[in-house]
């Protein structure tokens, strides 16, 4: 099926999203932060990036423009549970640097597979 990078500094997500991925059939990579999931991107392009946005070293907001100007670009899909801190809408930011579609934490696993099913057909 489809190329995918998991890119979060929470261990216990980065498993739980690639077991439900390679349980449908996906070859999944994972990267515990934005540094490592832009080599990683660099190395193999993935189809769909499914981002962290807040981690340490560099973050998701970062990394979204780096990961859109790949060629060919992967489609992104941020997800974040400190998605408003203050003022700050880390998600709504994450659509203006091009993120594809956005979800907030914790995630509805249903709602995860029918986005990036709906990425691979766009």
């Amino acid at each position: 099926m489809a190329r995918i990078l998991v890119v979060d500094d929470e261990e216990a997500i980065r498993d739980l999203l690639a077991s439900l991925l390679q349980a449908d059939g996906h070859k999944v990579t994972v990267a515990e932060d934005g540094e490592a999931g832009i080599t990683a991107a660099r190395r193999d392009t993935p189809d769909v990036i499914v981002t962290d946005l807040i981690m340490p070293r560099l973050c998701g907001l970062e990394a979204i423009p780096i990961w859109r100007a790949l060629t060919p670009a992967p489609r992104v899909l941020a997800i974040s549970g400190g998605a408003r801190h203050g003022e700050h809408d880390a998600l709504g930011e994450a659509q203006r640097l091009g993120a594809d579609a956005v979800l907030e934490k914790p995630l509805d696993l249903a709602e995860l597979r029918r986005t990036i099913a709906t990425l691979l057909v766009e």
